[in-house]
């Protein structure tokens, strides 16, 4: 009962986040059930997990497993909504994990740390080097976090091995599954994001080689016109 009744709070309090800084996300029933799907799938994935597969996570793992989980969702609001309401869903469930984890804040923390990073990573992806430091810097933030915080709570030097082995696993794993799950969702929800528009500027598409072949002033001049507009974007603080 009081599980629930922390998770209702949880919901309140991101509505009211969402009416009070997101009035377009909130007046958008589109954007609401996306971001629906993606908590929900996230808390479902994180609690049927172990036993719909046949395997008995333990504390530790499962701890890890909602890490996962967490990161994977905060990542995906952040490129599909706003990285202002993924730091948000982040915080608030990543207590959510601790809480499930036997009540062990070290993995609320990792969770967090997690998230935060791969937030600011994904919310800035531009090319695919992009991509590779985002996955670089979450496993790092990861080690340095199981490491510290399985200090503190007196882990032994095999179980700070094997949480960081944990850690850069679900760092890569979650990375994958938000290049995927922005892949299945940016169209169904009418969503652009960079991810998608990096796609659109291959310049292996046969429109934009047909351009190239058949009116190269015109794509020259639309080079031109892009970058000037890239330039005041940047000038102003613009995405």
């Amino acid at each position: 009962f009081y599980l629930a009744l922390f998770i209702t709070g949880i919901v309140a309090l991101i509505g009211a986040y969402l009416y009070r800084y997101h009035r377009p996300v909130y007046n958008d029933r589109r954007l609401l059930w996306l971001l629906a799907l993606i908590v929900v799938g996230s808390m479902a994935a994180f609690k049927v997990a172990g036993s719909a597969l046949g395997i008995k996570l333990d504390t530790t793992q499962y701890g890890y497993f909602g890490a996962l989980c967490i990161t994977t969702a905060s990542m995906l609001i952040a490129v599909l909504l706003q990285p202002g309401l993924a730091v948000l869903v982040a915080g608030l469930f990543s207590l959510h994990v601790g809480i499930m984890a036997n009540y062990d804040l070290r993995f609320a923390g990792v969770s967090l740390i997690s998230s935060l990073v791969g937030i600011h990573g994904f919310s800035r992806i531009r090319d695919r080097g992009d991509l590779v430091r985002t996955v670089l810097a979450m496993c790092l933030a990861n080690t340095v976090a199981i490491w510290v915080l399985g200090s503190v709570s007196g882990d032994s030097l095999q179980g700070r091995m094997t949480g960081v082995a944990w850690g850069v696993g679900a760092s890569v794993l979650a990375c994958l599954v938000t290049w995927l799950g922005v892949a299945l969702f940016e169209r169904p929800f009418g969503i652009t994001t960079h991810i998608g528009l990096l796609e659109l500027s291959d310049m292996n598409r046969p429109l934009l080689r047909r351009l190239l072949q058949e009116a190269p002033g015109t794509y020259i001049h639309s080079l031109n016109v892009g970058q000037l507009a890239e330039a005041a974007a940047e000038a102003l603080g613009a995405d």
